[in-house]
This record gives structure tokens, C-alpha cells and sequence, in this order.
């Protein structure tokens, strides 16, 4: 290792601020792409996808609370592989997914026909509305910084009529309470993250206000280290709440989990279901 490598690392090593960006997008490098989609297809993980039996569960409360012939025109952000679109389609909906992983939004349109998928980020959405309901499943709404989480309400309420519902799920502070701050390292001729001899130096970091960091930096055998920032942010229904009610939606409830469960106050996962009045 070079003593430039030493520099950078003691530089990268740095806490980084609140929302700042790495130099390597999780989910656009077409080789973490690749795994990426193995681990979406695995039945035997959440790492991705939650599991079949969690799906099957999460669409069937999803037409309760949305029948297809009441609010057939559903947006799925973030669809990924289109494991929810498969399913919805099943049941009735006219499926839009929305995902800017290459390799997934082909996937999901090469298994569901019968839908339309469009490969852009959903923090700029541009999509052929109105729909009568949207989703965006998988607590992805808080790997967003708060400018972006202001675009996606403000996108998924232009591109809903009005009286149209908006679903989502976010992790909780419950959901972080036993996970403490770490770091460790290991070397590998290739993994998930570079398919080349690399060491990599994970974190586990928390912030105030709830927010969370897992952090990878990637030292390769040649080249320069690679630094991934995933950001998870933690919300109460006194924090949600607000995001959505300041840019028009109104709650109509919560539940502790996509699936349906009822609201407890110690759920480690906090599901709202948001309407556009009118």
C-alpha cells in the first residue's frame, strides 16, 4: 500500500457528515448490481426483498386497504426486480414500477409484461399519471436525505389524483436499539462489493436525530480506495407525520409493519398510509 493509499485512508476514515455522498453508488455499480439481484431473488433473505410469505402477505393488505376496482392505477417506487409488481398485476392492478438499478428494472420487465417499468431515479420522477395509489416499499424512503425525501412526496403527489393513496414503510428508532457503533475489516479475492482483491473496512455509525450510517471502504490491490455511505434514517409517527402533512397528504393510519399488523409503540418498523385530499 502506497503511502498516498495511508493518507487517503486516514482522510476517508473521517465521520462524515450528515447525508454526504460517497464516491460509489450502491446500487448503480453494475457488479454490486449483479448481487444486488441474486439477493432480491433469494427466498431465503430479507437482505434485498423481504421473503415470499411476507409479499403475499404485504399485497393482500394492500388490496384491502386499495381494492384494484377502486384504485387499479398503482406506482411502485423502487420497485427493484418487480417481486411486488408480479403479484399486484395478479390481483387486478395497472402496474407502474420505477427503479434506476439497470439491472432490475430489466428483470422486472422481462417476468411482468403486463406491466410498464421505467428505469429513472424516483427523486425526479417523471411518469405518465394520474395513479390512484403509490408505494414505496422497504424503508427506502429513509436511505433519502431530506432534500430528496421532499422531492419524492412532492413527485408522488403531483402523480396522484386526488383522493389517491400513498404507502410506505420506515425503520424506527426500536428498529437501531441494539446496534452499536462498530468497525471491522476483512480481505477478499472478490465479493459483494468488487469482484477484484480488495480489503474492506466497514462502520456501523450514529448520528443525533436518529440517523444512521453503515459505511464501506474499498481498498483495492490497484487503484484508488472506494468509499460506499449508506445512510438509514429512523422515524417515530411525531417525525413522519410531518414530511407528508407540510406538502398536502393527510394520514389516514399507521400499522407496524406493509403488512398490515396493528401500530404497537415499540415496532421496529412504522408503515403510513397517506392520502391526497380531495
Amino acid at each position: 500500500m502506497t503511502r498516498n493509499h495511508h493518507l487517503n485512508l486516514y482522510r476517508l476514515a473521517d465521520r462524515p457528515a450528515p447525508f454526504a455522498k460517497g464516491s460509489m453508488e450502491l446500487w448503480r455499480d453494475p457488479h454490486i448490481s449483479k448481487g444486488m439481484l441474486q439477493a432480491h431473488l433469494d427466498p431465503d433473505t430479507d437482505a434485498a426483498s423481504r421473503r415470499p410469505a411476507f409479499l403475499d402477505a404485504s399485497c393482500r393488505f394492500i388490496q384491502e386497504i386499495a381494492p384494484p376496482d377502486s384504485f387499479p392505477r398503482l406506482l411502485d417506487l423502487g420497485c427493484g426486480p418487480g417481486l411486488y409488481a408480479q403479484r399486484l398485476l395478479a390481483l387486478g392492478y395497472d402496474v407502474t414500477g420505477v427503479d434506476f438499478s439497470e439491472g432490475s428494472i430489466g428483470y422486472a420487465a422481462s417476468q411482468n409484461p403486463g406491466g410498464r417499468f421505467l428505469c429513472q431515479d424516483y427523486t425526479n420522477l417523471e411518469v405518465p399519471g394520474p395513479f390512484d395509489l403509490a408505494m414505496l416499499i422497504y424503508c427506502d424512503f429513509g436511505v433519502l436525505a431530506p432534500e430528496d425525501r421532499r422531492k419524492v412526496i412532492a413527485g408522488a403527489f403531483e402523480a396522484l389524483r386526488p383522493g389517491g393513496l400513498f404507502i410506505l414503510d420506515v425503520e424506527t428508532p426500536v428498529f437501531f436499539r441494539s446496534r452499536a457503533d462498530s468497525q471491522t475489516w476483512y480481505a477478499q479475492d472478490s465479493g459483494f462489493f468488487m469482484d477484484s482483491p480488495h480489503v474492506c473496512l466497514e462502520s456501523l455509525l450514529s448520528y443525533p436525530d436518529n440517523l444512521h450510517l453503515e459505511r464501506y471502504i474499498l481498498v483495492p490491490e490497484q487503484g484508488e480506495p472506494r468509499v460506499i455511505l449508506n445512510w438509514h434514517q429512523a422515524f417515530t409517527p411525531e417525525t413522519l407525520k410531518p414530511e407528508f402533512t407540510a406538502r398536502g397528504f393527510e394520514l389516514v393510519s399507521w400499522y407496524s409493519d406493509v403488512a398490515g399488523q396493528p401500530f404497537l409503540p415499540d415496532t421496529p418498523i412504522l408503515c403510513g398510509v397517506f392520502r391526497k385530499p380531495g
